[in-house]
């Protein structure tokens, strides 16, 4: 082999050496490296990392020896000058190509040996096959390393964002005398995760830390959902006497409408028949159940959701007065729009000198005494009211 080459594999060899110490180096001060060298990890990650972990301290010796064996044939180049002999050329073959590289290994534990198996292996290596031997030690320990920096670089934020978030949570619950069954769910499950990213991050899979931002989630809107109804307790209550006000006005207005419409209109068909009184000021009556949310020594939570069905069942009677209001207005309404006509056509009739004639005259007298006598027949009043129209047009 000439010189060339040979000082070109020793240069080779020479960077290989300052890079692996420069990712030793990294891997020493790599956190996540100093947390997995100082306790022995638990399933999946066990398997995967404790072997390589135990054998990082021969990865030091080794670069040790491979330094010391640089060294030698550094050594060699300086001494053989700028031009190397054929001697000079063999001699730094052997260092660089042949098996130059003298390892001495542990015969393993003394449980592990019999009388045979010597204190020490004796291995001699090439410096590639050190090298190669270095890479396949060091490339598990870089890459576990860097799966379980993975999983705890997204974790751990996951786990203190929920804890916080949970705490904040237990606090409310607390105040507010709850039990939420969600708020446990989920801190459960935090723990569950918190021991498995600690003893065995690399088993966790991919959905777990999703899993544990909706449970966390649900946790905390439930906890929310239940601090907003109870400060909106106070402004509910305050509006529950305007509410009870509402329905007398409204239960009023629409059984006056319903009398006067069923004395002065025909047809009724459409009128709505209004309930009693007592269903807002009887005995049991929306009054009466009101009332109760003010008893001192009512939970709450009690008067929150005695007042929720209450407030359903004040609505829906609101609502159903009002278009009783409104549809048993409707008649008075129809019949005040004919009257109203039956004055146009009358201010028309004055106007054209057409008042006396008498069939006119006769007919505007007939919707007179329909639209001003009760009960007023608006299908018969409608009618005439057409016919007029139809005899002014002519």
């Amino acid at each position: 082999m000439e010189q060339a080459e040979l000082e070109h594999r020793l240069q080779r060899f020479v960077e290989a050496e300052q890079r692996i110490s420069a990712n030793l180096v990294e891997l020493e001060e790599h956190p996540t490296y100093r947390l997995l060298a100082a306790g022995e990890m638990g399933g999946l990650t066990g398997r995967r990392m404790n072997g390589p972990m135990s054998d990082s301290a021969n990865l030091w010796a080794w670069l040790s020896v491979l330094h010391e064996a640089l060294d030698g044939c550094r050594q060699a180049a300086d001494d053989a000058g700028s031009r190397w002999s054929a001697e000079e050329r063999r001699a730094m073959h052997s260092l660089l190509v042949g098996p130059s590289v003298e390892l001495r290994t542990s015969g393993g534990s003394i449980e592990g040996r019999d009388l045979l198996t010597p204190d020490e292996i004796e291995q001699h290596l090439t410096i590639d096959q050190l090298i190669e031997k270095m890479r396949v030690a060091y490339e598990p320990i870089r890459d576990g390393v860097a799966a379980v920096d993975e999983v705890w670089r997204d974790m751990f934020p996951r786990m203190d964002a929920a804890d916080r978030s949970l705490t904040e949570a237990a606090e409310v619950v607390t105040r507010l005398g709850l039990r939420v069954p969600a708020v446990a769910r989920a801190r459960q499950r935090l723990d569950a995760v918190r021991s498995t990213v600690a003893d065995d991050p690399l088993s966790l899979s991919e959905r777990v830390g999703p899993e544990l931002d909706r449970l966390v989630d649900e946790a905390v809107e439930e906890v929310a959902r239940h601090e907003r109804s109870h400060q909106r307790l106070d402004v509910d209550l305050s509006s529950v006497a305007l509410l009870v006000a509402e329905l007398r006005r409204l239960r009023a207005r629409a059984a006056a409408a319903y009398s006067e419409a069923h004395a002065k209109v025909r047809p009724e068909d459409g009128l709505v028949r209004v309930p009693s009184p007592a269903i807002i000021d009887g005995p049991n009556g929306l009054a009466s159940r009101a009332g109760r949310f003010h008893e001192p020594d009512l939970n709450w939570q009690v008067v929150r959701s005695e007042l929720d069905d209450w407030m359903q069942t004040a609505t829906r009677l609101r609502d159903q007065l009002r278009r009783a209001v409104e549809q048993n207005r409707a008649p008075l309404t129809q019949r005040d729009e004919l009257r109203g006509r039956l004055k146009a056509y009358k201010v028309k009739l004055d106007a054209t000198l057409r008042s006396e004639e008498p069939e006119l005259s006769d007919l505007v007298d007939r919707l007179e005494n329909e639209l001003y006598t009760r009960p007023t027949d608006l299908a018969v009043a409608a009618a005439d009211l057409e016919r007029l129209a139809d005899a002014l047009s002519a």
